[in-house]
């Protein structure tokens, strides 16, 4: 009975407790002043945004605050930030003002950035967000290399956002504030997609090399940056500070070629291999030799096929296959046209789509005036033609090209552009540009076929010296019929400088 008593009082006691500390912190309540904390509401302007690469992207948001209308800007912090990854030291700032005004230069796509506005007093922050959308207008179309003032220059047709024309740009690297500043003449141009690969330089999906007499160097393939260890020396093994292609070439899907200072290079991705050994050696003779600046490959295949080049000091024929070491020699058929070991100066040559695929070359006699055409198949070395040129001036003839569907030779003298019929043996002036210095005569070899299908136009660039210093260049574009018929001007673009290497920027 007295245990039931004592629980009833100690049951008592703590309610008793308990009570009178509930009075307590009610009376306690009226003792503490509260103050509502100034701190950012609404951020107005903010949405979604699409710029274009290389612009100005300006906004000055109006924000309003929860309790100070009229809060002073200076009581505040901002940053206007993205994220690359999910942890705090991925972040990137790119304005720490109030009002942004920021020059474009991210890679083209999509980001959200974070608009942060900070209490320096109280160290509340709040963020906003909003997606911000980079293209670049400078996308697709033909790149030049050219010359003004005996230096390179990067000049462009960019395919317009319509798909329907082209505008000119003059000078691409300054336009886009590239930090490339070329020297040096122009050398050659050339862009395709090598695919991902680890190097001490640039390292993108798709190559776009340019060479000058000076040095040869990678961009950035969509924005056209550049950092000083985009070089080519930065992608070989051991090689000099300075080294500058007179040609590459693709020879598949993530494989090419490179030609430089008589030295062959390959790059194969998939086998892990770099530009840097050379393979100008014939391994059974322990023979070395410098190669021509000339690439007969296939550039729309996408699986590796047999490569020809010009043997300059033996003066004869090799090829390359595979990843192999060196090169070899070509044996001569047994119903032969010519010996491999021609013994002839190269003058050009070329892998063309006629016949089903053969290599075309232009030759001359070490000591005359004579040049000859030779033809054969690459693969099965078979050879399909070769005689001596017996046309009016033809030593005098350069900047050749071949029509991959008719195997007509065109080439140049002077200001005319000539077409050979090697079958019926004629030669006929296609055109005649007056005082106009022809630069270049091109059947473009486009890496995607399918999409583009202008391979079998005439390309031809000339330069005008009476125009304005870095704007009498011109590319004409001709179809080009059979039974020998007149060619037909079909597009031309004027404006640029005097262009010595092209390349179409496909996409």
């Amino acid at each position: 009975m007295k245990s039931k008593i004592y629980k009833n009082i100690a049951i008592l006691s703590l309610i008793l407790t308990m009570l009178a500390v509930f009075a307590a912190c009610n009376k306690d309540l009226g003792n503490y002043n509260y103050t509502e904390l100034n701190a950012v509401d609404t951020v107005y302007d903010l949405r979604d945004t699409t710029v274009l690469y290389n612009s100005r992207f300006q906004l000055a948001p109006k924000l309003s605050f929860t309790l100070d209308p009229t809060a002073s800007p200076d009581d505040y912090t901002y940053e206007w930030v993205y994220f690359t990854g999910v942890k705090d030291e991925d972040k990137i700032a790119i304005s720490t003002e109030r009002a942004i005004d920021y020059e474009v230069r991210l890679s083209p796509g999509t980001r959200v950035i974070y608009y942060a506005v900070k209490n320096k007093k109280t160290g509340i922050e709040k963020r906003f967000s909003f997606r911000l959308t980079v293209v670049n207008e400078i996308n697709e179309g033909w790149m030049f290399l050219t010359e003004v003032n005996d230096v390179a220059r990067v000049d462009m047709l960019s395919l317009h956002t319509t798909g329907t024309k082209f505008d000119l740009i003059k000078d691409l690297l300054a336009t886009t504030k590239s930090d490339l500043h070329l020297t040096g003449k122009p050398r050659s141009l050339y862009g395709y997609t090598s695919g991902l690969a680890t190097s001490l330089g640039a390292n993108f999906s798709y190559a776009l090399y340019i060479n000058t007499t000076e040095n040869g160097f990678r961009l950035e393939p969509n924005t056209f940056a550049w950092q000083s260890n985009y070089t080519l020396s930065k992608e070989m093994i051991g090689a000099p500070d300075k080294v500058s292609a007179d040609v590459i070439k693709r020879n598949s899907s993530n494989r090419a070629y490179m030609i430089s200072g008589g030295n062959l290079y390959l790059f194969d991705r998939v086998n892990q291999l770099r530009f840097g050994i050379e393979l100008n050696l014939i391994a059974l003779k322990n023979q070395s030799f410098k190669v021509a600046p000339f690439i007969a490959s296939n550039e729309s295949t996408t699986s590796s096929t047999a490569a020809i080049f010009f043997d300059d000091t033996y003066k004869r024929f090799v090829k390359h296959t595979g990843t192999a070491a060196s090169c070899t020699e070509i044996p001569d058929p047994t119903n032969k046209l010519f010996s491999f070991q021609i013994d002839k100066n190269l003058l050009y040559m070329t892998r063309t789509p006629y016949n089903s695929g053969e290599v075309f070359s232009v030759l001359q006699d070490l000591q005359s005036p004579k040049r000859y055409i030779a033809r054969f198949n690459p693969v099965n070395n078979a050879q399909a033609f070769f005689e001596e040129i017996k046309i009016p001036d033809f030593d005098k003839a350069e900047n050749f090209a071949v029509s991959p569907v008719y195997g007509y030779l065109f080439y140049s003298i002077g200001s005319k552009v000539y077409e050979y019929d090697m079958f019926a043996k004629t030669t006929k002036v296609m055109a005649d540009y007056g005082n106009q210095k022809i630069t270049i005569l091109r059947f473009y070899s486009f890496q995607n076929a399918t999409k583009y299908t202008g391979e079998k136009d005439l390309i031809v660039c000339t330069y005008d010296e009476s125009k304005p210093v870095g704007e009498g260049g011109k590319m004409d574009i001709y179809d080009v019929p059979g039974l020998n018929a007149q060619i037909t001007l079909k597009n031309s673009y004027s404006g640029f400088g005097k262009v010595q290497s092209l390349m179409y920027r496909e996409r």
